[in-house]
């Protein structure tokens, strides 16, 4: 399954990424077509009109979480059944007919809470149709070397957790200057500061494109309906 201007094949190594003909995309397809076993009996026989999904995410000042609730309410509005959860409490993946899992990165770290859950379960996951999101102020940069940055962000969770997603999506955060305690609020409008981003702490800044969102959960959809993987 590939749509023009969507996917893109991921090289592997430190720039993992979607390739150079989709580099300004913010999503692409992972090649897992080659694995053994492929999509699992139950993706087969699954009700593609009303696929059964779980949106396990994991957030810290909250804006992950909005971005998860938008994937969600797209997801619905495809004709999805849709279980949305943070992954600290999400269940066993082992019911559903895909799976989307998304957390921020934090000093250049996935959330622990995400990274245990696909670890866990990265069996299972490896089996069904996976998405992962990832949201990150580095995104909203979409230099090589900003690109290679955040694909190492990937690199990084798959090999640490053994689950190699079908789908990537890494997307612009949110500068929540709201949110923040005092010195985290002075250390990133340093780094706002820094890239010509807003300084202004009285307000919340939303880097976010909030169409590659939508166009992520309609790729999810996608993938979950294809009657092969990749």
């Amino acid at each position: 399954m590939q749509r023009a201007g969507s996917f893109g094949p991921v090289p592997t190594g430190p720039g993992v990424g979607c390739s150079p003909r989709h580099r300004l995309g913010a999503r692409c397809l992972l090649a897992r077509s080659a694995r053994p076993g492929g999509r699992s009996a139950r993706t087969e026989a699954a009700d593609v009109d009303a696929p059964n999904l779980l949106v396990a995410y994991q957030s810290v000042e909250g804006h992950t979480q909005q971005v998860a609730e938008r994937i969600a309410e797209r997801l619905r509005a495809g004709g999805a059944l849709v279980t949305l959860t943070t992954a600290a409490e999400a269940p066993a993946p082992t019911r559903f007919d895909g799976v989307v899992v998304g957390d921020p990165i934090h000093a250049g770290q996935h959330t622990r809470e995400l990274t245990a859950y696909l670890k866990a379960h990265a069996a299972t996951l490896e089996r069904i149709p996976t998405a992962l999101f990832q949201v990150c102020l580095t995104s909203a940069d979409r230099t090589p070397e900003k690109l290679a940055a955040t694909g190492a962000y990937v690199t990084a969770l798959t090999e640490a957790t053994g689950c190699t997603p079908d789908l990537v999506a890494r997307f612009a955060g949110a500068l929540r200057y709201t949110q923040y305690g005092r010195l985290k609020r002075a250390f990133m409008r340093r780094i706002a500061a820094g890239s010509g981003r807003s300084t202004d702490t009285s307000t919340d800044h939303v880097l976010t494109d909030w169409d590659e969102v939508d166009g992520f959960a309609d790729d999810v959809l996608l993938l979950v309906r294809s009657p092969h993987r990749a």
